[in-house]
């Protein structure tokens, strides 16, 4: 995700091709890559970012974070088989039949001649090559179950959801980010800050929590918690 920053950085400041410059309704204005140039990043420079850190996971035999690789998806990456949908969607008639429907990775043959190519099948490609003689289904459920999704655009769209609960939702994810002037930090909190509740039922369904109880004489300012005595001060 890092490394995708980067890049966008580098398309907002012109680094690969034109950028549209997009008002905030607050006098001040921003500028963001194009679709035209997005694309084309994400295909080629990001695809050749993969090959760098595959070679580095293999050679030095890296671990996943986490336990369960990242998101049920890879062990490693989540944003590749994103792009990789949404190269294999459909628009134009440049996409041969038979990789119309998600269930084509389970063809070898395919993926050996078009896993260049695309980057998502490029991606099953490698999982099967690190898994061996695994099921495909038991090495990799989530993507078995995605396979069976009737089109790319529906896979395209719950992987990019997959991705914002799982990755831009996460603050120990987004508090590695590098923020400044052009990658700004300007969001709202998305849920209200938790309050510990005021009622308990420790006493009964009427007990009031120690902590919103009334300040006790002598202490300044009600609602603060009752002091607690040592045993030994008894």
């Amino acid at each position: 995700s890092s490394f995708l920053v980067f890049l966008l950085c580098l398309c907002k400041i012109g680094c690969f091709g034109s950028t549209q410059q997009i008002s905030s309704g607050d006098s001040s204005s921003s500028s963001t890559a194009t679709p035209p140039v997005l694309a084309p990043v994400a295909l080629s420079i990001f695809s050749q970012y993969l090959q760098v850190t595959r070679g580095l996971q293999t050679d030095y035999m890296l671990e996943p974070a986490g336990s369960h690789g990242v998101w049920g998806l890879d062990d490693y990456h989540c944003l590749p088989f994103y792009f990789g949908a949404c190269q294999l969607i459909q628009n134009d008639g440049s996409i041969p039949e038979e990789q119309h429907s998600p269930s084509c990775i389970h063809g070898n043959n395919l993926l050996q001649t078009k896993g260049d190519m695309y980057m998502y099948l490029g991606c099953i490609r490698y999982i099967k090559s690190l898994k061996k003689g695994v099921p495909f289904f038991e090495s990799s459920p989530m993507l078995d179950d995605i396979s069976h999704i009737p089109s790319w655009t529906k896979v395209s769209t719950g992987l990019l959801r997959l991705y914002e609960g799982e990755v831009l939702d996460k603050r120990p994810v987004v508090q590695h980010f590098m923020f400044g002037n052009i990658f700004k930090a300007t969001w709202k909190a998305s849920q209200k800050p938790r309050e510990a509740p005021t009622r308990t039922f420790l006493n009964g369904p009427d007990g009031v929590a120690p902590w919103a109880q009334g300040a006790p004489p002598g202490n300044g300012g009600a609602g603060t918690m009752p002091p607690t005595r040592a045993p030994w001060a008894k």
